[in-house]
């Protein structure tokens, strides 16, 4: 989080300052170097880590429900086939556990993108912007 959640900061920073004259002719590419100037200049350096909360809050919900449905699942299906199929059923068991936990990973990315590019100032701003302007809907866009 301490590296890694900074340098996708700085990456969303930049993709919303190439995208914001969509309308116009030319879009505005920045450097990492004016990127992360901006950022610590607009917020300080806690503007770095904008959207971990979100981030880092959805990790543990996410890690449950993906172990729980793996296990559910490959707990079910192994006896059912035979010992070579085994690998198999692992791998749709896995699949079907990622899916299951994006219930909760893509709301927090969301929240995560949005505050990175400044559109909230915190989470509980951010959920209930989006909750009230989108309905619960507004929380899955793009997935």
């Amino acid at each position: 989080v301490g590296v890694l959640h900074p340098m996708d900061t700085i990456k969303t920073f930049m993709q919303k300052a190439a995208s914001a004259g969509e309308s116009e002719v030319a879009h505005r590419s920045i450097s990492i170097v004016e990127a992360v100037s901006q950022i610590v200049k607009a917020h300080g350096l806690p503007g770095l880590f904008a959207g971990v909360v979100p981030n880092v809050g959805v990790q543990g919900p996410a890690g449950a429900i993906k172990f729980s449905v793996f296990e559910i699942l490959a707990q079910h299906f192994r006896p059912k086939v035979k010992e070579s199929w085994h690998n198999a059923v692992d791998l749709a068991s896995g699949a079907a556990a990622f899916v299951a936990c994006s219930v909760v990973i893509v709301p927090g990315e969301l929240l995560k993108q949005r505050m990175q590019a400044g559109v909230y100032g915190n989470l509980i701003a951010g959920a209930q912007e989006i909750l009230r302007e989108e309905g619960i809907r507004g929380f899955y866009q793009g997935y």
